[in-house]
């Protein structure tokens, strides 16, 4: 009985550093899987922050391009004038850009 009593004792202790060994190299990891996962919502937050200012340029563009502009009021006797003028009214999502919608100036 002594017997067994020895050799469960000693399996138990090689079963222990073997679970010690695991849970070190478990704390390693999570370490690891932590600090990526920081870098990782750092870069998603950098880039979504480019992603909004972007985006925001985008749209103050299409404003510019397809809003009203001021010259409009003063050049409203010129043909070619009228078309670029109308032109800015458009609506920029459902207008389809090729080059026969662009008008062409002649001199």
């Amino acid at each position: 009985m002594e017997m067994t009593v020895t050799k469960l004792l000693l399996k138990f202790q090689k079963k222990k550093a073997e679970n010690d060994a695991c849970q070190a190299e478990k704390k390693r990891k999570d370490y690891v899987l932590t600090a990526i996962q920081n870098g990782n919502a750092k870069t998603e937050g950098l880039l979504k922050a480019e992603s909004d200012a972007l985006n925001q340029e985008i749209s103050t563009l299409k404003e510019q391009l397809f809003g009203y502009t001021k010259i409009c009021d003063y050049v409203k006797d010129k043909a070619q004038a009228v078309i670029l003028c109308t032109r800015h009214m458009e609506d920029p999502i459902n207008t389809q850009k090729t080059d026969r919608n662009i008008p062409q100036i002649t001199k």
